[in-house]
């Protein structure tokens, strides 16, 4: 599928995880498919921090932040 509903699906799991675990209280906001690719480069970008030396942790954070602009593009038309 595309990465928008891929990180939609996504975004669905893990605000129901939280909400499950009590972590969340959105105040009837919701995380999106935008979030879920901040997450992942912020994932990413720890993976950097621990290991620097690792190049497909670059390559795949830059990845993530691009997902992230093409996602925030089709939810808020953002340009």
């Amino acid at each position: 599928g595309s990465p928008l509903d891929n990180l939609s699906c996504m975004a669905a799991m893990v605000e129901g995880y939280l909400r499950g675990l009590g972590w969340v209280n959105l105040n009837h906001a919701s995380l999106d498919a935008v979030d879920m690719a901040v997450i992942m480069d912020l994932t990413k970008n720890s993976r950097i921090a621990v290991n620097k030396s690792h190049a497909d942790n670059y390559k795949d954070a830059s990845a993530y932040s691009a997902i992230a602009g093409e996602c925030a593009e089709q939810l808020y038309g953002i340009k």
